[in-house]
């Protein structure tokens, strides 16, 4: 077939070149728009990336400024802290060593500072001493008060003691004690027929080994113009106190007061108290005698 005078062969022979032709330039120009693209893209990364190195280098900078600050800072306080730790320590210095000259070496200060603290050594050792002596001597003072206390009392206790010996009578054996009055007694038996002479008594009935332990009745008599004359004072319930040879004592009572003919009877009666004056089996007990008259006597029982 025929288009005009091209034949159909050479007509899509054409059309294919044309086509061929027209994607050759379509391609050329996607390529040529690609490339420009990706360049374009390029440059845009490179510009972002310079933008975040140049963000990144800032902040570094940034922070490189801050770290020299704080580091600046903690250098001056420290410079500070240091400069105040060595004020008082010059001041001290200065205090200890003042007529030194201002040029001396720290060699210099620290041989003061060493001296003064070998001076402060030697006073506290020397205060520790004395205050030691001091107290070494107030132990001594308190133990020789506690020794002359104890000296005193001793001597006060020696004193008492001798004093209670000494104002402590000697025991009186043998002896009878009534009405205020105290005398001696003798031994004597019923075959004497009269009461000693002088200021003294004597046993006559019942027991006349004179005792108060062994439990029997001892009849004494005396001279009414005797001490013994005071057992007209007594009355019932009256203390009588006699010592025995052994040293024995003991205290008895007035129970019976009665007046006696020299026969053994009641004065005035026919009752005889004889036995009850003279036997020995009665208990523990004193019967004293004495003369009212020639012919009636005084007789009082005690136990």
């Amino acid at each position: 077939m025929l288009v005009g005078s091209v034949s159909l062969g050479e007509f899509i022979m054409k059309t294919k070149y044309s086509r061929l032709v027209a994607g050759l330039a379509l391609a050329t120009t996607v390529a040529l728009l690609g490339k420009g693209a990706v360049a374009t893209a390029a440059n845009s990364t490179n510009d972002n990336t310079r933008t975040v190195q140049r963000g990144g280098a800032n902040v570094k900078k940034s922070a490189a400024a801050k770290k020299t600050s704080t580091t600046k800072k903690v250098q001056v306080s420290t410079a500070e802290t240091k400069t105040s730790a060595k004020t008082p320590a010059k001041n001290t210095a200065k205090k200890v060593a003042t007529k030194a000259p201002a040029s001396s070496s720290s060699s210099s200060k620290s041989q003061v500072a060493s001296s003064s603290a070998k001076s402060a050594v030697k006073s506290s050792v020397a205060k520790t001493s004395t205050t030691s002596s001091s107290h070494a001597a107030t132990s001594s003072k308190v133990a020789s008060s506690s020794r002359t206390a104890a000296s005193s009392s001793t001597r006060r206790v020696a004193t008492r003691t001798a004093t209670r010996t000494a104002a402590k009578p000697a025991v009186r054996r043998n002896t009878i004690s009534f009405a205020g009055v105290t005398m001696s007694v003798i031994t004597g038996s019923m075959s004497v027929t009269t009461a000693p002479s002088g200021n003294v008594a004597q046993t006559w009935g019942g027991q006349t080994h004179l005792s108060v332990t062994d439990g029997q009745s001892t009849h004494i008599i005396g001279h009414n113009t005797s001490s013994f004359g005071r057992i007209m004072a007594l009355g019932a319930g009256s203390p009588v106190t006699v010592t025995d040879g052994n040293g024995n004592t003991r205290t008895y009572h007035v129970y019976s007061v009665k007046n006696v003919t020299d026969q053994g009877y009641i004065e005035g009666t026919n009752t005889s108290v004889y036995g009850k004056i003279v036997s020995a089996n009665q208990g523990e007990q004193v019967v004293l005698q004495t003369c009212i008259s020639s012919t009636v006597n005084r007789l009082v029982w005690a136990r």
